[in-house]
């Protein structure tokens, strides 16, 4: 049984202003992950995985360095190949597993610039044009909203449960959606 899940509104143009919103927001949250990177160094072993299938935090942190530009080039590109993103995606999960914490902790700190460097060209029409992606069509900007702020928004939460797990109990549902503090 496949499950759908309509976020986008029905309007194109909308539907476009939501994606470059959306996107905004997160290029936005980026410090709160390099804040939270700085984490690792000092966990213990038994936290930096939380189970044998999960990744460990490090290799999270790794995927995050990533996975936003692999797919927004993805769904910003003229056309999508499978082989090209496949490639695109072994390249950066290589270059990321290559870094180390400084390195990872400096990569997700320039997210918001190269989020705007690759947003700032498109216009409505490009965000509203329908492209075929993984064997289904839908627009740019839903793909782009799907693809790269959905992913981002699951992986957020993973982490803030591997911080969590490591005794950060100052952290709160403030610090996880609203990348800041709780209120006093």
């Amino acid at each position: 049984m496949r499950f759908t899940f309509r976020l986008l509104p029905r309007n194109a143009a909308a539907c476009a202003l939501f994606a470059v919103a959306l996107l905004t927001a997160y290029s936005q949250d980026a410090p709160t992950q390099e804040t939270h990177g700085t984490v690792v160094a000092n966990m213990d072993r038994s936290v930096k995985r939380l189970s044998p299938k999960q990744r460990s935090l490090l290799e999270l942190l790794q995927y995050l360095v990533f996975m936003p530009e692999v797919h927004m080039r993805a769904a910003l590109a003229d056309s999508f190949s499978l082989d090209g993103f496949q490639t695109a995606w072994q390249a950066g999960e290589a270059t990321a597993k290559a870094m180390n914490l400084a390195q990872i902790t400096e990569a997700i700190g320039r997210q918001r610039a190269l989020i705007e460097e690759l947003l700032s060209p498109c216009s409505d029409a490009d965000l509203r044009a329908q492209i075929e992606m993984f064997g289904n069509k839908a627009s740019r900007g839903s793909k782009l909203v799907l693809l790269v702020l959905s992913h981002y928004a699951a992986y957020r939460m993973q982490l803030f449960l591997y911080l969590k797990a490591a005794g950060r109990a100052e952290l709160s549902t403030f610090n996880l959606w609203l990348g800041a503090d709780a209120l006093p």
